[in-house]
């Protein structure tokens, strides 16, 4: 037989059988003298809540914008572009332009707000961009400097301008602001404009602030910070600007 244990049968002794083995009815006679309870101590966990940093207002003006051109240009390419999250998109834009300089945020502020203007008097958004361009093309008003056509058109050559402009800063790190909005502007926009315009815009991007100056306006301290913001607005700006040209190209107008 095996060797019984002196303490096995003892019921005063915490170690026992009957002191380990509590939950068996026979163990009603278990005793706790002697023993000290460890006091337990709850420590609360904290929930960890994920908030956003909050950036300057030019980033912001990114962000927003580069949200309402995804919906603008819609999930499909067949689908038109939406009218309200384009000119809410444009309109989000305006504490960006102010990281340029005065001069030029007052000179985007007149140019963008009167054309989206524009594109509200003429129906928008409760008439749809394409219905009333497709309309003023039947009745050879397309051209006009008021129509819905060309307010649209000049909208998105900003977008394309502001694109080149951005690309440029990031691939021509030793050029300053003025040498990368020059050569966005010669592509983009100083085709359409007359002499007189093209002067006064020359005039204007000669009077913008430094690389520095921007940083610090965009609320960064190196270009490789705001590198990503710029890189996501224009992911989410190229195709919105392609549709928008397809459609131009498709009703035989200039994109």
């Amino acid at each position: 037989p095996r060797p019984r244990l002196p303490y096995a049968s003892d019921p005063t002794r915490p170690h026992s059988f009957y002191g380990l083995a509590w939950w068996l009815p026979c163990c009603a006679t278990y005793r706790t003298e002697g023993l000290a309870a460890r006091p337990v101590t709850i420590i609360p966990v904290k929930k960890k809540r994920w908030r956003r940093t909050r950036a300057s207002p030019a980033i912001e003006g990114l962000r927003n914008s580069a949200t309402y051109f995804r919906k603008a240009r819609g999930r499909k390419a067949a689908y038109p572009v939406h009218a309200q999250p384009f000119m809410d998109g444009i309109q989000a834009l305006m504490p960006t332009f102010g990281a340029f300089g005065s001069a030029i945020h007052a000179a985007a502020a007149k140019d963008v707000e009167g054309n989206v203007q524009k594109l509200r008097r003429n129906g928008a958004p409760l008439v749809p961009l394409h219905t009333l361009i497709r309309d003023e093309v039947a009745l050879n008003n397309a051209t006009h400097p008021d129509s819905t056509a060309q307010a649209f058109v000049w909208l998105k050559r900003i977008l394309n301008f502001m694109s080149h402009f951005f690309d440029t800063l990031d691939r021509r790190p030793d050029l300053e602001l003025n040498g990368c909005l020059t050569r966005a502007y010669e592509a983009h926009l100083g085709p359409y404009h007359n002499v007189v315009f093209r002067q006064l815009a020359v005039v204007l991007m000669q009077v913008i602030p430094d690389r520095a100056a921007m940083l610090e306006l965009f609320g960064v301290s190196t270009f490789a910070e705001l590198r990503p913001h710029l890189a996501a607005w224009t992911h989410e700006t190229y195709p919105l600007i392609a549709k928008i040209d397809a459609f131009y190209v498709s009703n035989r107008l200039q994109p």
